[in-house]
């Protein structure tokens, strides 16, 4: 009797270890003919898509210069100011990314854009393995993933300098890690937690809107009564952003004054490229806010998730239906989902009310393209669930590769890519940048520059360049010159209103102060030597 106990327990314990490889076996089987799909079809379409021109917004430009500034031993200091004084306006994590890859692969803008690529290949592999968490369903992981692969919108941002990729796959980790620690039966052992924590602080470091993550994630440990775990991330969190909090509020100009955020003084003007508008009042704030929610419902999440075309004054009623189908069915997924509800509500629902109250002249799809692969995600699995209401959920486990139809609304966006990869550059900006190359090689080292983009002047130039003096007195223009010891003035015809309402009113009243240097044709562009 003694004996036969233990062969007994070894033959009952053999059965569940010999079925457990063949279980095993198939669902890796799965996930790598899933990856593997993924990963041939991103990477042939970045392939044909990516655009070796520079991006021509602006912004990527000045996270180069700020990248390239710390990179050099610089700080995180202004490129488009004659002194050079701490930065305030973006964010130093992106720049401080774009520091590390220049000194380890390499500080040329296809290099850079590159990484982005990268960056955008990683988050579809995270956002694959989450969503298989959350919802047990690899085939719907694998559609999740393979939409996202060629959204153009995610396509185009993971193709230029831009903060949007790099802030998408950060706070991909912290989600996925954030669900990891939760699974994680070691606690606040886990190391999986504080590989949350330390992302998401990249993340605000990155897009002050991160603090809606954050957000959520305190509301899921809120109501779950994890009260150590919210302590633990709370605490980690305001730790870790203290330094650049009290970097900012001891920020100083040249002369000792202190320096303002600048962002704050934005938000509350009523467009921060017409200051003469003022700041906001009640009523122009509710327009704000009306104007922000008509257009993000009725044209930037229907275009951003189906990767529609835009190009109308006033959405049609087929966009507002489509918009409000999206949020009904990402809200219903959220709701069918078993855990982390909440955490994701708050987090999408947080991003979209700070979003509301943005300047509305700053708004777009840019600015909800973190959210895309999670609307994604979740509308899919809004959809499969509402079809399980009727077929019952045991026979919905194939269901989800039907979606692999909506594929084909991508295709015409993405061969729109491949065109705009393939044409010439504007004429307007290519005699912008010729001025700029020609400053480079004929002028002297410490000339100074005023433009309208002075981020991409210098990018050409190598030469100090700052911005242009928003103002209908042409005396505050000339004085603005004059105080910032200007040489050379730019004008363009990039299609910004500004230099056209400003600064050529102010030149033509002072023509003797100015000398032509060099005119380009085709728009006429000039270079002009400021007498001061």
């Amino acid at each position: 009797m003694a004996k036969s106990k233990p062969v007994t327990v070894r033959k009952t314990e053999a059965k569940p270890k010999q079925s457990q490889p063949s279980t095993y076996s198939f669902a890796k089987f799965a996930d790598w003919s899933h990856i593997i799909i993924i990963t041939l079809l991103f990477w042939i379409v970045y392939s044909n898509i990516f655009d070796k021109k520079p991006d021509l917004n602006g912004d990527n430009f000045a996270y180069y210069l700020l990248g390239k500034r710390i990179a050099s031993g610089q700080g995180f200091t202004n490129a488009t100011e004659i002194h050079h004084g701490p930065h305030n306006h973006f964010p130093p994590g992106y720049p401080a990314l774009l520091s590390v890859f220049m000194k380890t692969v390499g500080d040329d803008q296809d290099t850079l854009n590159f990484m982005n690529g990268l960056m955008m290949y990683g988050s579809l592999l995270i956002l694959y393995f989450m969503v298989k968490r959350l919802t047990s369903s690899s085939s719907l992981a694998f559609v999740a993933a393979f939409i996202a692969a060629v959204n153009s919108h995610l396509l185009r941002s993971s193709t230029i300098t831009m903060s949007e990729v790099p802030f998408l796959f950060i706070s991909l980790i912290s989600i996925f890690s954030f669900i990891k620690a939760m699974d994680d039966p070691r606690g606040l052992k886990s190391v999986w937690l504080y590989v949350s924590i330390v992302s998401i602080v990249i993340c605000y470091h990155t897009k002050t809107t991160a603090i809606a993550l954050i957000g959520g994630m305190a509301v899921y440990l809120l109501f779950s009564k994890d009260w150590k775990r919210l302590a633990v991330v709370l605490f980690g969190f305001v730790l870790l952003c203290l330094p650049w909090h009290f970097r900012n509020s001891n920020l100083k100009n040249f002369d000792g004054t202190p320096i303002t955020d600048s962002h704050m003084g934005q938000l509350m003007q009523v467009n921060p490229y017409k200051p003469e508008l003022g700041n906001l009042t009640t009523h122009t704030f509710i327009e704000r806010v009306q104007h922000n929610f008509v257009r993000y419902i009725s044209t930037d999440i229907p275009s951003g998730v189906l990767s529609l075309e835009v190009n109308f004054e006033k959405a049609p009623l087929s966009f507002w239906m489509l918009g409000i189908a999206i949020i009904g069915l990402v809200l219903w997924g959220i709701y069918k989902l078993k855990d982390f509800r909440l955490m994701i509500l708050g987090y999408i629902g947080g991003t979209l009310l700070i979003l509301l109250i943005w300047p509305d002249i700053w708004g777009g799809i840019r600015f909800i393209l973190p959210l895309i692969p999670l609307a994604i995600f979740l509308a899919l699995y809004g959809i499969k669930e509402l079809i399980a209401l009727v077929i019952g959920e045991k026979n919905v486990t194939m269901v989800p590769y039907l979606f692999l139809v909506l594929g084909l609304l991508y295709v015409k966006p993405i061969s729109a890519l491949e065109d705009q990869a393939n044409q010439s550059m504007p004429t307007n900006y290519t005699n912008y940048f010729e001025l700029a190359k020609w400053a480079k090689a004929n002028t002297p080292k410490d000339a100074i520059f005023s433009a309208r983009k002075p981020d991409m002047f210098i990018y050409y130039a190598d030469r100090t360049c700052i911005g242009d003096k928003p103002s209908l007195d042409d005396k505050e223009v000339l004085d603005f010159f004059r105080k910032n010891n200007v040489d050379y003035v730019i004008i363009e015809q990039l299609g910004f209103s500004s230099t056209s309402k400003y600064l050529v009113p102010a030149i033509q009243k002072n023509m003797d102060k100015f000398d032509v240097v060099m005119q380009l044709p085709n728009p006429d562009t000039y270079l002009l030597k400021f007498k001061r």
